[in-house]
């Protein structure tokens, strides 16, 4: 009798498949556009959501550095998908955290999270966007 159990590979959710990677900066464009702001992810949860004051209150233009356009038609894809779809891709690249939280919060195991991220990549590949 085996006592000991596998160890199952750890699912690296960085790693693109080759056949999405221009999707993949297309997302990431558009996650800019929605105002991830990776400033932010270093700073205390307390004060995240504290407006600060900058340049845009000072009269000062604010460049996104997204483009714009390309992010409005890949927001415009992902409103199409199926919604645990758009979910995944939320969480990948707006909203991420833990990938184990999100799994389970859509009752999948972190391999199951990881089939459909590709699944949601390629569906907007699929949809021309």
């Amino acid at each position: 009798m085996n006592t000991t159990k596998e160890k199952r590979a750890a699912v690296d959710f960085g790693k693109v498949h080759e056949s999405h990677r221009a999707i993949d900066k297309r997302l990431t464009n558009w996650a800019k556009w929605c105002g991830r702001d990776v400033a932010t992810i270093g700073t205390s949860p307390m004060f995240r959501l504290m407006p600060r004051v900058g340049r845009a209150e000072a009269g000062v233009p604010v460049a996104i550095d997204a483009d714009q356009v390309d992010a409005t038609r890949i927001a415009a894809g992902v409103a199409k998908l199926p919604e645990r779809h758009r979910h995944v891709l939320s969480w990948c690249y707006i909203k991420p955290s833990s990938p184990v939280r999100m799994a389970k919060a859509l009752g999948l195991s972190t391999d199951g999270l990881w089939t459909l991220l590709t699944a949601a990549r390629q569906l907007l590949l699929n949809q021309g966007v």
